[in-house]
């Protein structure tokens, strides 16, 4: 199973934007996951559409069955 860290921004003119980071440790604590929010938001010129603000934070887990084809 994979844990994914999944953290909502919104942009400029109120779009929507969504940082994944992969095999995030669903042990982290919220104030872990803010300060990571933090770094984005504090960086956030290098990307196309700068986040502005945070939305909402979530770890997302997924699990994979594989499917044996004939």
């Amino acid at each position: 199973m994979s844990t994914t860290l999944r953290i909502h921004f919104t942009g400029q003119n109120g779009r929507k934007l969504l940082h994944s980071f992969s095999n995030a440790s669903s042990a982290a604590t919220p104030e872990q996951v803010q300060a990571v929010a933090d770094a984005v938001l504090a960086n956030g010129d290098i990307y196309a559409d700068s986040p502005l603000a945070l939305e909402k934070a979530e770890f997302y887990t997924a699990q994979t069955t594989p499917i044996t084809l004939p």
